[in-house]
C-alpha cells in the first residue's frame, strides 16, 4: 500500500527552494558576477600610508573601482623602490557613467593625454587615502612593470600634491643656501657706501651753491630779453628753454641728496640736465654776440617769408 505525501515535507521544500532562489538573485545582483572587471597597477613613489584594500579608486572624485590590494615588491627592477598597488576598475559602472570600457588601446591612448594616478586624502583629519585617476597633460611618465608573462597593465603614478610641495621647499632652500648672501649683502653695502659719499661731498654741495647765482642770472637774462619777445623769436625760446632746464636741474639734484631718494638714478639724470642746460646756455651767449642786434630786430626761421 503506497504511503501518502507528508504535506509538512512538501511545503518545507517549496519554502527553502523559494528561499535558496532569492539568495541566489541577490548574490547575483549584489556582487555583479557577470559584470567584466580590469586589473591594473600603480607603482607610487612615495609612502601609501593611510591607503587600504578596498579604498575607492575615483577618475576626477566619481568612484569607479577600489584598491585590490598593496605589495611591497612585485614585477620591478632590483634597485627600483616605488610601492606596488592593484586596482580594479569596474566596467559596468564605466558603461553606466557613459565611459567607453578599457582596452589596451584606450589606456595607451589615455597615458599619452596625461592619465597619472596619485594618491589623495578623503580626510585630512583621519589621513585615510583613496586612488586618484586624472589626466595631468605635460607631466612625466615613469613605468616600473617589467614586461613578459604576467605583467599587468600599468598606469603611471605622480606624487602626492603634499610631497610636490615639500619637494618643491626643499629645493628652494637649497638654492638659498648655495647663494653667498654675504657676499651680496657686502656688494650692496659698499655701493650704497659710494652712494652717500658721493651724495655727502663737499664738491657737489659747492656745485649746488653755484647753480644758484647762475640761475637768477639766467632768469634776469630771460625778462631783459622778454621786454622784446615778439622780435626776438627763437632766441627768447632759447633762453626760456635754458632757464627751465637749469630750474629742473637744480629740482632733480635737490632730489639727489635726499635721503628718500634713489640716489643714483637721480644723480645720473641730474648731472646729464647740468650738462645740457650749460650747453644751452653758451649757445646762446654765442649767438647773442655773433648777432647782438637780434634782441631788438628779431630773427626769422628758415623758410619764412620777407
Amino acid at each position: 500500500m503506497a504511503r501518502k505525501a507528508n504535506p509538512a515535507l512538501i511545503g518545507a521544500f517549496v519554502v527553502g527552494s523559494l528561499v535558496l532562489a532569492v539568495l541566489a538573485v541577490a548574490t547575483w545582483g549584489s556582487s555583479e558576477l557577470f559584470e567584466r572587471k580590469y586589473d591594473y597597477i600603480c607603482y607610487f613613489p612615495g609612502s601609501v600610508d593611510g591607503l587600504s584594500p578596498g579604498a575607492p579608486v575615483k577618475y576626477r572624485g566619481v568612484e569607479i573601482g577600489i584598491v585590490k590590494d598593496i605589495k611591497v615588491r612585485f614585477r620591478q627592477a632590483p634597485d627600483d623602490r616605488r610601492i606596488p598597488v592593484m586596482i580594479q576598475v569596474w566596467g559596468k559602472r564605466l558603461h553606466d557613467l557613459g565611459a567607453r570600457e578599457p582596452s589596451p588601446a584606450l589606456l595607451e591612448e589615455l597615458v599619452g593625454r596625461g592619465f597619472r594616478a596619485r594618491l589623495a586624502s578623503v580626510s585630512l583629519v583621519t589621513g585615510v587615502m583613496y586612488v586618484s585617476l586624472d589626466e595631468v597633460p605635460g607631466s612625466p611618465v615613469t613605468f616600473s612593470e617589467l614586461p613578459g608573462e604576467g605583467a599587468i597593465p600599468e598606469i603611471p603614478t605622480l606624487p602626492t600634491r603634499l610631497d610636490e610641495i615639500t619637494e618643491g621647499l626643499l629645493g628652494l632652500v637649497a638654492n638659498v643656501s648655495s647663494t653667498d648672501i654675504k657676499a651680496m649683502s657686502e656688494s650692496v653695502t659698499g655701493a650704497m657706501h659710494g652712494v652717500n659719499q658721493l651724495a655727502t661731498s663737499a664738491e657737489l654741495h659747492a656745485a649746488l651753491k653755484e647753480l644758484r647765482p647762475l640761475l637768477s642770472s639766467a632768469r634776469e637774462l630771460s625778462r631783459a630779453l622778454k621786454v622784446d619777445a615778439e622780435k626776438s623769436g627763437v632766441v627768447i625760446d632759447d633762453a626760456h628753454g635754458a632757464v627751465t632746464a637749469l630750474t629742473e636741474t637744480l629740482e632733480s639734484t635737490r632730489g639727489v641728496i635726499s635721503p628718500h631718494a634713489p640716489l643714483s638714478v637721480n644723480m645720473a639724470i641730474a648731472l646729464s640736465d647740468v650738462d645740457k642746460a650749460a650747453i644751452a646756455v653758451r649757445e646762446l651767449a654765442d649767438f647773442l654776440r655773433r648777432n647782438p642786434h637780434a634782441v631788438v630786430a628779431g630773427t626769422k626761421t628758415r623758410g619764412s617769408g620777407p
